[in-house]
């Protein structure tokens, strides 16, 4: 099966839309533009319309923009929209197709309806508001409301040159109080209320405010609220409305503060001197006066509280400042009275150190008067008191400061003030230095005295005493005590408050001896204190030796200096003795050899091996011994005479060497007879 169908024409290329026709532009208020056109004619060879591109302009001939795209075709008419009163617009639209946009239309223009604004009338307003009237209160009544023909919204605000002593209410326009209004300080006010509409149409209402003077009462101050007998009260009247004339004064006494008062007849003056039957008696003063609002007016004032009689006028020492340093501070010395006096006072002042201070801790200026002038409660002239300064770690020290009174009534003379010196030296600290005068003696000289000297590290003192223990000598010195030098006790040495340097002396006796010593030898003299953050440093005393060292040979002597070779094993001691006459100060060590290589006796066969030996000749003697033991050998050869054993030695002391000697082993056998 098959079916077919055949266009009614052939195939042709379809155009665009042709133009709109009869495009119109009406006003619709002030707001917008009614917009209207006649679509395009049909024909067979343009392409059916889709829509239509809808432009304006401001004036015509540029600047086109687009205001719409209308996508149906059906839909020939647009209403531009949110423009602004007395707005001119140009208009042109075109059909859109499948086939592309047509041409344009022809141009259309319309002007919206311009803007009417709101209007007071009149535009002017006065308003009325009492003096002293509240924040919040009314200023008169609320303003009108503005006229609008074209029945805007209206929006209200307060402006003008005074704008800000006001509140204003926009919803009700009624204006406000906010700053308290004073007739005498501003008599006027003007502000300005503005009524605007929503399309920038605005009017104003200048509005003139008068403040209303009211009759404000005065005001009756006293110069004191606590009145007291012989102190002179002093009254004054201030009146809000000025021009304050014909015042008269009126004072009144009563038992109680709310009771009945009773006009004192004498007193019909501003100021007032309450008298002792005022006392417990409460005062009023009453002011009769004329103000800027007429005459008539009266004001009064009552004291807090009822008279009272004051304490006896009393005199007080001021030291400007209490306390200075002892480094030059000083201070100011003055007077205050109570209470203000009729006849002039006059204060002589002094200062007395109190202990441990001294007089010489300060020094009081040369003038040393005060005056108080009558009427007045300060005193005139100057009197100070000035620190000295010291090296004396000490406490901080007191000054008591006095005057005596004359004049002003026979007022007492003030109380004493105490002045405090502020210690500014810090306390010695370190280590006591100890020097001595001489520093050394011959042992040939007679006893002689030497003298300690103790010194403070630093460059300050001590506020009380220093105490040393010094002690001379002690076990490992050089000079033996006792021995080298008579004993010396110990000694107490005091560095006084207030000094750096102590001293103190002993005596020492140095013991003439013959032992060489070399260049000397020294004592300690050392010390010790139990001041806190303190030690002492010794130092040495010299005994200079007047002994040459002996020098030569060292003689070695024997004792017995022969044996029997019949003997049996004998002990020989062996002496060995220094040149000349002085003795060494340390021990002198010999090494001594029994018997040598080249004796006439030989070791091991006339007699026993002997050892060598140690001998010691001791620290200050002359003389040493040591001994060995000598065991001959009994033979038959006839040796004649006997046969010797040398005895030396050797030394390593300086400017010393041994002489050495022979032991001699003698014969018992005789000479062989020739028969």
């Amino acid at each position: 099966k098959s079916a077919h169908a055949i266009a009614d024409r052939a195939v042709i290329q379809l155009t665009a839309p042709a133009a709109p026709t009869a495009l119109s532009a009406t006003k619709d208020g002030r707001l917008a533009i009614d917009l209207a056109w006649t679509a395009p004619a049909t024909a067979n060879t343009r392409a059916p319309v889709t829509g239509y591109q809808l432009q304006s302009s401001p004036n015509g001939t540029d600047t086109w923009t687009d205001l719409a795209a209308i996508t149906s075709a059906a839909t020939t008419t647009h209403e531009h929209s949110g423009l602004a009163p007395a707005t001119t617009r140009h208009y042109r639209v075109r059909a859109t197709s499948r086939a592309g946009t047509g041409a344009w239309s022809n141009v259309a223009q319309a002007t919206t309806d311009a803007n009417n604004a709101p209007a007071f009338s009149p535009n002017t307003a006065t308003r009325r508001v009492d003096e002293n009237a509240s924040a919040g209160n009314a200023v008169g009544a609320a303003i009108p409301a503005a006229t609008d023909s074209d029945s805007d919204n209206l929006t209200y605000t307060l402006g003008g040159t005074h704008a800000a002593a006001f509140d204003f209410d926009a919803a009700t326009r009624q204006i406000k109080v906010k700053t308290v209004p004073d007739y005498e300080t501003q008599t006027s006010y003007q502000v300005s209320v503005t009524a605007a509409d929503p399309y920038s149409g605005s009017a104003s209402l200048t509005v003139t405010i008068h403040v209303n003077n009211l009759d404000e009462a005065g005001t009756v101050s006293l110069d004191t609220t606590h009145p007291s007998v012989g102190t002179e009260l002093t009254a004054s009247l201030t009146d809000p409305d000025g021009s304050v004339a014909s015042t008269t004064w009126q004072w009144a006494r009563a038992d109680t503060k709310n009771g009945a008062y009773s006009n004192i007849s004498t007193a019909t003056n501003a100021a007032y001197t309450p008298v002792s039957g005022d006392q417990g008696k409460w005062l009023r003063a009453t002011a009769s006066y004329t103000d800027g609002q007429g005459s008539g007016k009266s004001a009064h004032a009552i004291a807090d509280r009822a008279v009272i009689q004051l304490t006896a006028p009393a005199i007080s020492l001021i030291l400007t400042p209490p306390s200075i340093s002892e480094n030059s501070g000083s201070t100011t010395v003055t007077a205050t009275l109570s209470t203000a006096l009729s006849e002039e006072v006059t204060l002589n002042v002094s200062a007395k150190e109190v202990s441990p201070a001294t007089s010489s801790d300060f020094a009081l200026s040369n003038n040393k008067q005060l005056t108080i002038a009558a009427g007045s409660t300060t005193s005139t002239g100057t009197v100070t008191i000035t620190a000295a300064d010291n090296n004396v770690d000490a406490p901080n020290k007191s000054v008591i400061v006095s005057a005596t009174a004359s004049g002003g009534n026979g007022v007492d003379a003030p109380a004493d003030q105490t002045l405090i010196i502020i210690d500014d030296d810090n306390t010695p600290t370190g280590t006591i230095i100890l020097t001595l005068n001489p520093t050394s003696a011959s042992e040939a000289d007679d006893p002689m005295t030497v003298t300690v000297t103790a010194t403070l590290p630093g460059t300050t003192t001590r506020n009380t005493n220093t105490v040393l223990a010094i002690q001379i000598g002690d076990i490992g010195d050089e000079a033996t005590e006792g021995t080298d030098y008579a004993t010396v006790d110990d000694i107490t040495l005091t560095i006084a408050a207030g000094a750096r340097i102590g001293t103190q002396s002993f005596s020492i006796n140095p013991t003439q001896d013959a032992i060489d010593e070399g260049s000397g030898e020294t004592v300690s003299v050392t010390g010790i204190t139990t001041a806190s953050g303190l030690s002492v440093t010794g130092t040495n005393f010299t005994i200079t030796d007047d002994d040459d060292a002996p020098t030569g040979t060292i003689t070695l002597a024997l004792s017995p200096i022969s044996a029997s070779e019949a003997d049996d094993a004998t002990t020989v001691i062996v002496t060995a003795t220094l040149p000349g006459s002085t003795t060494r100060s340390e021990n002198t060590v010999l090494t001594v050899q029994i018997g040598d290589t080249g004796d006439e006796a030989t070791e091991g066969t006339d007699y026993a091996n002997v050892d060598d030996l140690t001998l010691t000749i001791a620290a200050g003697t002359w003389t040493g011994i040591q001994s060995f033991s000598m065991d001959p050998t009994q033979d038959t050869i006839d040796e004649g005479s006997g046969e010797t054993v040398s005895v030396t030695g050797t030394t390593t002391a300086n400017g010393l060497s041994v002489t050495g000697t022979n032991f001699t082993i003698t014969d018992d056998d005789d000479g062989p007879a020739v028969s």
